[in-house]
């Protein structure tokens, strides 16, 4: 016997009862909706007085990247909100975002990094650069922003992606997100481009949203497109060009869907994008475009280190900026700079296979983070550059110590330490970068992280008394309260281990 015939003989066997004459009336029922709970919701997030904060807490443990399927490689990370897996709900399938969030929460980290996935589904994986023979996809799907059209037939055989409508699926899920951050606390760093789909290789333009073949618009990019040596693909150029009106068009469109779906919401930073070594008129469009949405929230500043210069020098959009995200570019260990130039359509390993990136110390790290900080005070910095050969846990403590918000360290829970040092400020002397980072605000407190086995404040300026505390960097626990120490002179403090926390609390 089939399967379908057994199945029909059941239902005749046993019959399902479907009268409804003993069914009360709606009206007959004595129910009432219960009353909507009031939501608690976090403090806004802002920068104050060059943190990223809500409230008075600083926002610390990390920014964490969307997670790999099981059995698959891909960015590893802790969660992602657009991946799509039929029938299998859960870590690495498809994640709720109030899921995601609860994640985030019990990891003690605040920040998800979410970005566009390369391709629709995984046949291309392969890398090849040729049209699917046919519509029969692999699972799972990383949704992309667009919505098909139903009409013709894209590069991956489905119907052509129509850049005038916006998958509600995939901004739904990112809105779910947000709601739940502005809840609980977190926050979403929001690339609005990938710009992995657009230079070098070719495979991921393949199935890109954008590309001529694989949509209705009309951009005008050409078909088929050439590959270098059979495999490189340079549209950076062109897709960054903004002097043809249609092209123009469609940015604008996509940047204000991607601010304004979170109109409501304040917990979102917004970056062009990770990868981003496009040119600098590009990057004031993009910032234009996110200034004219309503509630824009904040706007981080992702670039080379001379488009990021030329943004900050101009009094126009460097009022646009909000965050400083250090990336492209860095300080190496001998104090040499490492910077890529923007806008010369080239990739972040191609420009490092054109210049050795060299490596870095703690303190070229702690460098970079205290120089913008320092010259930019209203605006928050977070460092996310090269930490080659620097140990893990002194690279983090070194970007906070110089002021640097989203550094990955341990909560304290046993001391308000950053809540205090929302009002604090670097204050060590260039000279002493490494042996020691100190950072403080008179009358409030200090924080100071030894190298060595000793810490040396002067609070020549300061005459308040302090309680000292010895704080784990590892873990965030305290090692032992040091007694107390006055203010009106230099002081020389001695250390329970190296790399050790000293906080002075009033």
């Amino acid at each position: 016997m089939r399967m379908d015939v057994w199945i029909d003989s059941m239902i005749v066997k046993y019959p399902l009862e479907i009268t409804q004459n003993n069914a009360p009336l709606l009206n007959e029922v004595n129910w009432r909706p219960e009353k909507e709970k009031h939501v608690v919701m976090a403090e806004p997030l802002q920068v104050k007085n060059g943190w990223i904060v809500r409230g008075n807490h600083i926002l610390i443990n990390g920014t964490y990247f969307r997670k790999n399927i099981p059995g698959t490689t891909g960015w590893q990370g802790k969660g992602s909100l657009s991946q799509f897996v039929p029938g299998r709900t859960g870590t690495g399938y498809t994640e709720e975002p109030d899921s995601v969030a609860q994640v985030l929460l019990l990891s003690g980290a605040h920040v998800l990094h979410h970005r566009t996935g390369l391709w629709y589904e995984r046949r291309r994986n392969d890398h090849e650069r040729n049209m699917h023979a046919d519509a029969e996809v692999w699972a799972p799907f990383n949704e992309m922003p667009y919505s098909r059209s139903g009409q013709g037939e894209a590069q991956d055989r489905l119907s052509k992606y129509d850049l005038n409508k916006f998958n509600p699926w995939y901004w739904n899920r990112l809105k779910r997100f947000v709601d739940v951050a502005d809840r609980d606390g977190l926050v979403l760093l929001h690339d609005h481009y990938n710009q992995h789909n657009i230079i070098e290789e070719g495979a991921h333009w393949c199935d890109y949203p954008w590309r001529s073949a694989n949509n209705i618009n009309q951009l005008g990019f050409a078909e088929k497109t050439v590959f270098s040596g059979d495999k490189r693909v340079y549209m950076a150029e062109q897709f960054y060009d903004i002097t043809r009106p249609v092209i123009r068009e469609y940015h604008s469109k996509f940047i204000r869907q991607s601010v304004n779906v979170f109109h409501d919401n304040n917990g979102v930073v917004h970056s062009i994008g990770l990868e981003y070594t496009g040119p600098l008129n590009f990057m004031n469009f993009w910032l234009e475009e996110v200034n004219a949405c309503d509630n824009h929230q904040l706007v981080a500043l992702t670039a080379t280190k001379d488009v990021q210069d030329s943004v900050l020098k101009d009094k126009k959009h460097t009022s646009m900026v909000d965050v400083i995200d250090i990336r492209q570019w860095h300080y190496r260990a001998d104090g040499t700079l490492y910077e890529p130039q923007g806008g010369v359509s080239l990739a972040l390993r191609q420009h490092a296979r054109l210049i050795d990136p060299g490596t870095v110390s703690c303190a070229s790290v702690y460098r970079a983070v205290r120089e913008y900080r320092c010259k930019y005070p209203d605006k928050a910095v977070v460092y996310n550059g090269s930490t080659i050969r620097v140990p893990r846990n002194a690279m983090n403590w070194a970007i906070f110590m110089a002021g640097g918000s989203f550094a990955k360290i341990p909560p304290i829970d046993e001391l308000p330490v950053y809540e205090k040092a929302s009002s604090f400020s670097p204050i060590d002397r260039q000279t002493d970068m490494d042996t020691q980072w100190v950072m403080g605000a008179v009358g409030k407190g200090y924080l100071g992280y030894c190298v060595k086995n000793e810490i040396n404040l002067d609070l020549m300026g300061d005459r308040e008394t302090y309680k000292v505390f010895w704080i784990d960097p590892d873990k965030g626990t305290v090692i032992k309260e040091d007694g107390s120490v006055r203010g009106g002179g230099k002081v020389i403090l001695k250390a329970p281990a190296e790399s050790s926390i000293c906080f002075l609390q009033l």
